[in-house]
């Protein structure tokens, strides 16, 4: 395993320790929304935009009255085909078009955690915005005809594109003393381009989020 691989599995590592400990829930909330995950190489799908489903929960250190917040979420998934790219440097995947008979069908998972901090604008509303870190899983799990010619590859090539630094702007308005309206934006950096030695744009693997989450307040 190369050295990309290795920090990219120290950093997943420290990134969900703190997720071992949660004795008590303030709330608990399910998220809906649309990404898009930009894609810069030539004679592949155009950058896709995919639906996701998925769950956040608070890191119970944090009081839910205080203005500082520090939440995680989990199982967004979303499936997307790839297809595999002949490169002078290494081996690339890319978005491919559904009809392409040589592709990979992966599934998507994002492990998330963020530190942000909340105004208040009224009793009801608040305004904030968190950095965080997610782990973005892509798991090429069934191959199209000749697409399985490349899927051990694809595993490595996933993994060592896991780490995506994060910046987010939130808005939650308490629609009712137990249920909450949470509608947020999230970047998503591909910083993996720092190690992963690939001739792209920094942006190529960039991913912009957009949810509406229902927060059921159980405190």
């Amino acid at each position: 395993m190369g050295s990309g691989n290795h920090t990219s599995l120290y950093i997943l590592l420290l990134l969900f320790v703190p997720l071992i400990a949660l004795p008590g829930l303030d709330w608990i909330e399910v998220d809906a929304g649309l990404m898009v995950l930009i894609n810069t190489h030539e004679d592949s799908a155009p950058s896709p935009l995919l639906n996701h489903l998925g769950v956040s929960i608070p890191i119970s250190v944090v009081s839910s009255e205080s203005p500082l917040y520090w939440d995680a979420s989990f199982l967004f998934f979303f499936p997307l085909y790839y297809q595999y790219n002949e490169a002078d440097d290494a081996p690339q995947f890319s978005p491919a078009e559904i009809e392409r008979a040589d592709t990979l069908w992966t599934l998507g998972i994002i492990l998330e955690t963020r530190f942000g901090y909340m105004f208040t604008l009224s009793e009801r509303v608040r305004l904030g915005g968190a950095v965080g870190l997610a782990a973005v899983f892509r798991l090429p799990i069934i191959a199209i005809e000749q697409g399985g010619e490349h899927q051990g590859e694809a595993w490595s090539y996933f993994l060592l594109r896991s780490v995506y630094p994060q910046l987010e702007i939130a808005c939650t308005w308490d629609v009712h003393d137990g249920l909450g309206l949470v509608f947020s934006v999230r970047g998503l950096f591909p910083i993996f381009h720092l190690w992963d030695g690939e001739s792209l744009p920094f942006f190529d693997q960039f991913i912009i989020m957009a949810n509406l989450g229902f927060r059921i307040y159980l405190k």
